[in-house]
């Protein structure tokens, strides 16, 4: 397949804007449901607390989708692929105003497979129009578009329900996701020019893209790291709230309040860590350095106890913020470094594929875990444990690779 030429900064700025864009609709996607599932929950009859099963729907479908979307973003080009995903979701988004549990789980299942796409096809955009000195910083912005779409979930969804009811609120955010798919058509004749051109992969199933990145040495150990750093970062954010609350004793208000923090430093520390590993251009390096701050961060919360200040924990939690969050861009810059040019969408939808199991697979060992030692320091240590099976995958990797 022929590529774009590298080109400058500003080159990058649209394509840039785009995925970036496209990033955020679709994790608002993804967030709809759980940001409304009180309001939700009034007509299914179905308590709130059960959304954790549809987060594991949607990741489990985006598992295969992601994996299987080289041969879509060979066949379409990235954009139109990256369209259809979004279109997909925010149809699927709207099976929930029926308010029944089973059309609501195969909202769940299809928005997943919609959203699957999505990081393979932006990585691929990116991939062709970035300058190697800035890739670490561009994947970085791009993947910011995840605390985003979380974040403006938070602030539009809810405010809709206000002018409303909960179906306003679900209508506005397809609306939001079909907005981004149309958004980024101008982006088609430059970057979708080549597709189907070339020479493509002999197969794209999911089977064939995982089997790729796992017989690339430096893929597969890069790919282990991530699952167990998303392992970690996952039960951070699903269980840190409640562990504030039931271990700690603090109150639902300063528990949410930490946990915003924890958020808000994943989210910035991203960007800066991007640009911190082109600057020093050791990725390798910042991720090492990240896996031990992942471990350091579960030995740290596993020793909070309601003697800790409220500014110590609100440190341990930016801390831990920056350690369990700060890595995907970095990550996702050096798989798109990794692979050959042609072939990055595939090779990032077979990492993904790893990537979303660890995020349907964390929270039910976490779980399991304080169940069997009945507390959840106990949980929090397996975690700081784990983590370092990352640092020993990142460290195998050779040093070229660190760029």
């Amino acid at each position: 397949m022929t590529t774009i030429p590298r080109q400058s900064a500003r080159a990058v700025a649209v394509p840039l804007a785009g995925m970036l864009f496209t990033q955020t609709a679709g994790v608002m996607s993804l967030v709809t449901v759980p940001v409304l599932a009180t309001e939700i929950a009034g007509e299914t009859g179905i308590g709130a607390s059960n959304v954790g099963l549809h987060t594991s729907l949607i990741f489990g479908a985006a598992m295969f989708t992601s994996a299987a979307a080289g041969g879509a973003i060979h066949r379409l080009g990235p954009v139109r692929t990256n369209q259809v995903g979004l279109v997909f979701s925010a149809t699927a988004l709207l099976l929930t105003l029926t308010a029944n549990p089973w059309w609501i789980a195969l909202s769940a299942v299809l928005i997943g497979a919609g959203y699957g796409p999505n990081t393979p096809s932006g990585s691929e955009v990116l991939g062709r129009v970035t300058p190697p000195r800035m890739r670490g910083l561009v994947f970085s912005i791009k993947q910011s578009g995840a605390p985003l779409g979380a974040m403006a979930g938070g602030l539009v969804l809810p405010a809709m329900v206000m002018v409303g009811d909960w179906r306003t609120a679900v209508v506005t955010g397809a609306l939001i996701v079909y907005a981004a798919a149309v958004a980024v058509q101008p982006l088609r004749a430059r970057i979708d020019s080549h597709a189907g051109s070339g020479g493509p992969p002999r197969r794209a199933s999911t089977v064939d893209a995982v089997r790729e990145t796992l017989a690339d040495p430096a893929l597969r150990r890069l790919t282990v790291a991530a699952f167990v750093l998303m392992t970690v970062h996952t039960c951070f954010q699903t269980f840190t709230v409640a562990f504030l609350v039931e271990h700690v004793g603090l109150g639902l208000t300063l528990a949410g309040g930490l946990f915003a923090t924890l958020s808000v430093a994943g989210a910035i520390s991203r960007v800066g860590l991007g640009w911190l590993s082109d600057r020093l251009s050791r990725a390798r390096g910042v991720l090492v350095t990240l896996s031990l701050a992942a471990s350091a961060s579960c030995a740290l919360t596993a020793l909070f106890t309601s003697t800790w200040t409220l500014a110590g924990m609100a440190l341990a939690c930016a801390f831990a913020g920056i350690g369990t969050a700060g890595w995907y861009g970095v990550f996702l810059a050096e798989v798109a470094r990794l692979a050959p040019a042609e072939r990055i969408g595939l090779a990032t939808g077979g990492a993904l594929f790893f990537v979303y199991a660890a995020i349907c697979v964390g929270p039910l060992v976490f779980t399991a875990t304080v169940s069997i030692a009945g507390s959840y320091p106990a949980a929090f240590w397996l975690g700081a444990a784990v983590s370092l099976i990352a640092t020993v995958n990142l460290l195998r990797i050779p040093a070229m690779s660190g760029r």
